[in-house]
């Protein structure tokens, strides 16, 4: 306890101290208790009161929850350092304000002007929101050098493409479209260390993905290594190439049921006949000047489009 001086005069005390003997020393004065506080967010929160007081509060934790974080803003009357925290978690409100008392600007939200939390930039944030935009999930990565972890609402790979920043743990669900840009979708890849989901984009929208050849290969591969799930084996697939080989044609061929449109290299009937699969959408040119009309009919089985 706090005995032997008058209890009207103020307690100033050198060593950092607990939210209990901080409490203690309260209970001592009329005066008003300048000391540190190094204790837990859980504990700092119930401290009863602290008009009279100066606290400078040090987080002992390296996790704390941003509403914690906020109620114990409220209740200090200097600057509570957070610079041993690695990891903030909370829904995008309660972080977003917690770095404005921090000094970072956002939509909406001025700098806090003074501080009155110190530490930030450098932490693991992870948003409990249901989902969040890609708005927000910019002002969230801008916050903080540290990793992003939150789930974003559903959208095309067109909208999803706006995330900024890397190394952010995003669950990201495409949305189905007519048409999927798997140039979009490689680049949503880098935005995000989970697997990107691919589960509505099925057929039910006559869905097709569209690519050159080299992205459309890509795309299957890290589908098999994990970085994409749920890639559909039956969609249409469009190669934006201007020509393929017969033997590419073959390759993307086989990573679909659904129907392959594409321009095949001008080639002689023996190369061209060694296309694969049928109901393909392929741009054929025969380079032959002659041939037999088997072989003709038996590669014009080949394709839907256009034989020349």
């Amino acid at each position: 306890g706090f005995t032997g001086f008058n209890a009207a005069e103020a307690i100033v005390l050198s060593d950092a101290i607990t939210r209990a003997t901080a409490e203690t020393a309260m209970a001592a004065t009329t005066a008003g208790v300048t000391a540190t506080i190094s204790d837990t967010l859980a504990n700092f929160v119930q401290l009863t009161e602290t008009a009279l007081h100066a606290f400078t509060y040090q987080v002992s934790e390296t996790t704390v929850d941003a509403a914690n974080v906020l109620l114990a803003d409220a209740r200090s009357t200097v600057a509570i350092d957070l610079s041993n925290v690695t990891s903030v978690t909370g829904d995008y409100d309660e972080i977003q304000d917690m770095y404005q008392a921090g000094g970072f600007a956002s939509t909406n939200h001025n700098a806090a002007s003074p501080v009155t939390l110190t530490g930030l930039g450098n932490e693991a944030i992870s948003a409990d929101d249901t989902d969040i935009t890609v708005a927000e999930a910019n002002i969230l990565d801008g916050f903080t050098s540290g990793a992003v972890t939150a789930t974003i609402a559903t959208g095309v790979e067109s909208v999803l493409d706006g995330l900024t920043g890397a190394g952010n743990a995003y669950t990201l669900n495409v949305a189905d479209d007519s048409s999927v840009d798997i140039t979009a979708l490689l680049s949503l890849n880098t935005k995000t260390t989970a697997a990107v989901n691919l589960a509505l984009v099925d057929t039910d929208n006559a869905t097709l993905l569209t690519g050159t050849y080299s992205e459309i290969k890509s795309l299957f591969s890290m589908a098999q290594n994990g970085e994409f799930s749920n890639l559909a084996g039956d969609l249409p697939i469009t190669v934006e190439d201007t020509n393929i080989s017969v033997s590419q044609a073959n390759e993307i061929n086989a990573l679909t049921t659904g129907a392959v449109t594409a321009t095949i290299s001008t080639g002689d009937m023996s190369t061209l006949n060694g296309l694969e699969g049928t109901g393909n959408v392929y741009a054929i040119t025969v380079s032959d000047t002659s041939g037999d009309m088997g072989e003709l009919n038996a590669l014009n089985a080949k394709t839907t489009g256009t034989l020349t």
